[in-house]
């Protein structure tokens, strides 16, 4: 990946590992994009790992500048299976393409972040999302909801509907502002084993990760049909 980028001109940001080791990652940087009004820091990611957990996936990264959320997704169709083999460097030839085929997927996602902060959104979808992830109807009276749910959920649920209020009240009621509330909670609330890089471990690829894709995946289905961009989702 170092070769390929020195070789394409773009910078290498940032690597480490993951969960001791048994994964590594790579980010190369993009050009920043605009959002709305966000500025996203945009990169290819790359994550490999020792524990034969995964090959080399080649993903999409940004950040949000204005809350410092991080979103990641990589698709199964981009990743190269890396084995001992005599194979190895024959796969390693198609890794140039990969990426590229990757940077085009993520001018596709900016196109969809756009389409997202174009789209109101009704607080109905607000409490569908609420329930998804929490279990917890937020259009319940709040004795309604003691009598209901235990207090662990309550507590989860709360998290949440204020990390989408704080989103929402900056971005605007839209499904833009949704999904940033959402990945506002995985970026700072939810919670991550005590381990290095345990964070960005959860958003690659871990639990968070899953969270963020499912809300956006769920997010993009509410996009009018005729502006709904063609994208691939895990």
């Amino acid at each position: 990946m170092v070769e390929v980028a020195n070789r394409e001109n773009i910078e290498i940001t940032k690597a480490g590992p993951l969960n001791e080791g048994r994964k590594i990652f790579l980010q190369m940087r993009l050009p920043d994009a605009k959002v709305g009004n966000d500025t996203l820091s945009r990169y290819i990611t790359g994550l490999n790992s020792h524990d034969k957990s995964t090959g080399l996936s080649v993903g999409v990264g940004n950040t949000v500048a204005s809350c410092t959320n991080k979103f990641y997704q990589f698709n199964k169709k981009n990743q190269i299976r890396m084995r001992h083999t005599a194979s190895l460097e024959e796969n390693l030839q198609h890794l140039p393409q990969l990426i590229k085929t990757v940077m085009k997927s993520e001018l596709e996602l900016i196109e969809t972040f756009k389409r997202l902060a174009d789209t109101r959104v009704s607080m109905n979808f607000v409490n569908d999302v609420m329930v998804k992830f929490t279990g917890v109807d937020t259009s319940l009276s709040p004795t309604q909801a003691e009598k209901k749910y235990s207090t662990k959920k309550l507590n989860i649920a709360q998290n949440l509907a204020e990390s989408i209020n704080e989103e929402m009240k900056g971005k605007g009621q839209t499904l833009w502002g949704l999904w940033n509330g959402i990945t506002h909670y995985t970026n700072h609330k939810k919670s991550v084993p005590r381990r290095h890089n345990a964070r960005i471990e959860a958003l690659m690829c871990g639990t968070h990760n899953d969270m963020n894709n499912q809300a956006l995946a769920m997010c993009v289905k509410k996009i009018p049909a005729k502006t709904v961009h063609s994208f691939t989702f895990n």
